[in-house]
């Protein structure tokens, strides 16, 4: 029966009922740490059941998960919701023209399209390049405005996507235009996911699409103009690159060269719901392995699969 189950769990894409368990029980509890009044958040509120550790036979759900993930692992980022109807929430402004060179190979033409495209559409914004960066230990953002010489780099949560690291850097620049009052400007960014993410106005899980969608309505309510154009990555355009250079070293030991706005640092060292359920998927796809590889049976299901992978 053994060697069944272990050939139907691949396929299925199920694990092990003992893992799945577990796998589970701390999305769960990621889930409820995320909202403060989550109607089943003393479910994970430490309670007598903690008073009482050595009691036989009894383990509350709250000690189970941190038996199996420490506390601190769920410093999770918590989702603004809006207090208007998303509909109302005024659509960002968001310059995708440059994607007729997505593809482009000749970096003079991207290049010269860009500045011919900047100059006669943005002369008299100001520039913000902002890019983002992980690596296998680290994760950052960099910020880069040449009108100012402005050069800011910030580490985040090492269990960060480069999606959040990338929505971190718009986050990053819509503080910046407001502490600055900066009337008129164009956040420049190479993430078309992220753009994407913030143009469809909806409400999400992860706290840096909301945050940049309320920051962006909120200041273009007050007369402050917005922009924000894509350009293909790595492609020569010195801005870009040079954004990108600063989010590569936020994820090194080299400390910050400019601090960052302090409700931006409120959030690096919080983790977004998809970030903390990829790093749960990641760690317990590793588990599930080491049992498929450690079972005696289902040699041909090993032949045919010998590693687990998550669709």
């Amino acid at each position: 029966m053994v060697w069944r189950n272990l050939c139907l769990q691949h396929p299925c894409q199920e694990m092990p009922l003992h893992l799945r368990h577990k796998y589970l029980s701390l999305r769960l509890r990621a889930h409820l740490c995320i909202f403060s009044a989550h109607p089943a958040l003393s479910v994970v509120t430490d309670s007598w059941h903690e008073a009482f550790p050595d009691v036989a036979g009894f383990c509350s759900f709250n000690q189970m998960t941190k038996q199996l993930w420490p506390n601190d692992h769920f410093n999770a980022s918590t989702p603004l919701i809006p207090n208007k109807p998303i509909w109302l929430i005024p659509r960002p402004t968001i310059d995708l023209r440059m994607q007729a060179y997505r593809h482009a190979s000749n970096q003079t033409v991207i290049l010269q399209a860009y500045l011919s495209h900047l100059h006669g559409h943005y002369a008299h914004h100001t520039h913000i390049y902002i890019d983002g960066s992980t690596t296998t230990s680290r994760a950052g953002c960099g910020m880069y405005i040449p009108q100012s010489g402005n050069k800011t780099s910030i580490g985040l949560n090492k269990y960060s996507s480069v999606f959040t690291a990338e929505l971190c850097g718009i986050v990053t620049a819509l503080y910046w235009i407001f502490s600055t009052k900066t009337r008129t400007s164009v956040i420049i960014t190479d993430s078309l996911s992220a753009l994407q993410a913030i143009q469809n106005v909806s409400w999400k899980k992860n706290p840096l699409i909301n945050t940049a969608c309320l920051l962006y309505s909120n200041f273009t309510s007050a007369g402050f103009t917005i922009i924000m154009l894509w350009v293909p990555g790595h492609k020569g355009i010195v801005g870009n690159e040079i954004a990108d250079r600063l989010a590569e070293l936020s994820t090194t030991d080299v400390p910050q060269i400019l601090q960052a706005d302090a409700r931006v640092k409120n959030t690096t060292n919080t983790l977004p719901y998809p970030d903390m359920c990829q790093h749960l998927s990641d760690i317990y796809v590793k588990l599930w392995n080491d049992y498929y590889r450690q079972c005696l049976t289902g040699t041909d299901c090993k032949s045919l699969f010998p590693i687990i992978h998550i669709q």
